[in-house]
């Protein structure tokens, strides 16, 4: 059984967002999406949650799912512009933000108050 270490939350840009010059910034409004326990942190938990989002069924593992189906995951897969927290589960230190680029993903490095109004 593998332990939970992170809180995943995903915050993504509303469906009707078309400003395409400025998806890939963090200062942008998002709606909180999913949000679970999972046994990755960092980088590799923002992958998770791509997969778990975007990736056919027949492509998912049988836990995720089952995963899929306590969250009763409806809503969009996460794209470009959509906003990763990684939360330890374990207060040892704090949240680290993820922003889904084009091709890979960008740690956010600023004051995150800031960064909090727009999540």
């Amino acid at each position: 059984m593998k332990v939970a270490k992170s809180i995943i939350t995903v915050y993504q840009q509303p469906w009707e967002f078309r400003n395409w010059d400025s998806r890939e910034e963090w200062f942008v409004e998002r709606v909180e999406g999913i949000s679970y326990k999972s046994s990755l942190t960092g980088e590799a938990a923002a992958e998770q949650a791509f997969h778990l989002t975007n990736a056919p069924e027949s492509c998912l593992e049988e836990d995720e799912k089952i995963l899929l189906e306590e969250l009763n995951f409806k809503g969009r897969s996460l794209s470009v512009g959509d906003v990763v927290r990684v939360e330890p589960i374990v207060r040892t230190s704090l949240p680290e933000y993820y922003l889904c680029k084009s091709m890979s993903w960008e740690k956010f490095g600023g004051d995150v108050i800031s960064l909090l109004k727009y999540l």
